[in-house]
C-alpha cells in the first residue's frame, strides 16, 4: 500500500515504513516540498496512519551564492518540521555542507567502543587470529559500512578511521609495527580496501540502472559525423571541484 507514495513522485526512497522525500529546486524558483509533504500527509491519513513530525527532519543543501527565493519551513498539520544540519540515512550520516566529519565521528567512536573486546580475548589468551576474525566482524565491519559512498575522504579523516586499526592490530600483535602487522594478519589499510569496494560497485552497475548511463559515459562513443583523426571521441563529465572529480562515479568511471 505504501509503495503508491513513489509512483505518484519521482524522488522519494522508501525503507520499510521510512520515506525520503527529496527536490532540486533551480535558482530563483520556489520549493514544492510543502506540498509534497502535504500529499504525503493526506495519503497517510486516507490510509488510517499518521505522520509523527517530531521523528521527521529537513535538511538543505544549497551552495548557491545568490538565489532570490526564500525556502519555506516545512509544516504537517499544524507542527513545524526542525530543520537540521545533519540527519542519519541507513545508518550514514548526510550533512548539509556534504562532508563526512559527522559521520566519520560517529562511527570512529562506534568502533573505538568496540576494541574493549578485543582487549579481553588478548588477555585472556585467545590466539592472534580469532581475535582477527573478532575484529573484522564487529569493528572493521563498522568502518567499512557503505564506504563506497563516503569513500572520498579528506587525508585527515582517512588517517582517523585507519588509526582505528591501527589501534587494533596493536592489541592482537603488540611487538610489531603497524606495517609488520598488516603482512601477518593478511589485511590490507582501510583507504586501499575503500577503493577496492569502489571498483566493485562500479562493476557491478549493469544497464537497466539510473547510475549505469553515468559510469559509462566517458566511454561512450559520440557520433558526431565529421571526420577526426580519432574514430571513438569519448564524452568527458566536466568536473570543477576535486570533490566532484573523486567521487565514485566520476573517479572509477570506465
Amino acid at each position: 500500500m505504501v509503495n503508491e507514495l513513489l509512483s505518484a513522485w519521482g524522488p522519494r526512497a522508501k525503507f520499510v515504513d521510512d520515506l525520503t522525500a527529496l527536490e532540486i529546486v533551480p535558482r530563483n524558483s520556489p520549493s514544492l516540498m510543502n506540498h509534497i509533504v502535504a500529499d504525503i500527509h493526506s495519503f497517510a491519513e486516507v490510509n488510517n496512519m499518521k505522520l509523527n513530525p517530531a521523528k521527521c527532519k529537513d535538511m538543505i543543501v544549497n551552495f548557491l551564492h545568490f538565489n532570490t527565493s526564500v525556502l519555506q519551513p516545512i509544516i504537517i498539520g499544524a507542527t513545524r518540521v526542525e530543520s537540521v544540519s545533519s540527519f542519519e540515512l541507513l545508518g550514514v550520516y548526510v550533512t548539509s555542507d556534504l562532508t563526512w566529519s559527522v559521520h566519520c565521528e560517529y562511527i570512529i567512536k562506534k568502533s573505538n567502543r568496540r576494541l574493549y573486546a578485543l582487549r579481553k580475548l588478548k588477555r585472556s589468551g585467545v590466539a592472534p587470529t580469532d581475535i582477527l576474525c573478532v575484529y573484522c566482524a564487529i569493528i572493521r565491519s563498522v568502518l567499512e559500512y557503505a564506504s563506497v559512498v563516503f569513500a572520498n575522504l579528506p587525508q585527515n579523516l582517512s588517517d582517523d578511521l585507519e588509526r582505528v586499526q591501527k589501534r587494533a592490530l596493536a592489541i592482537i600483535y603488540p611487538n610489531y609495527s603497524y606495517d609488520d602487522s598488516l603482512k601477518l594478519a593478511g589485511i590490507e589499510p582501510l583507504v586501499l580496501r575503500r577503493d577496492a569496494a569502489c571498483k566493485r560497485f562500479v562493476e557491478t552497475i549493469l544497464p537497466g540502472n539510473p547510475l549505469y548511463p553515468i559510469v559509462h559515459s566517458r566511454s561512450a562513443p559520440v557520433n558526431h559525423g565529421y571526420k577526426l583523426r580519432s574514430d571513438n571521441v569519448a564524452r568527458n563529465i566536466r568536473t570543477r571541484t576535486d570533490r566532484f572529480q573523486k567521487f565514485v562515479t566520476i573517479k572509477y568511471a570506465t
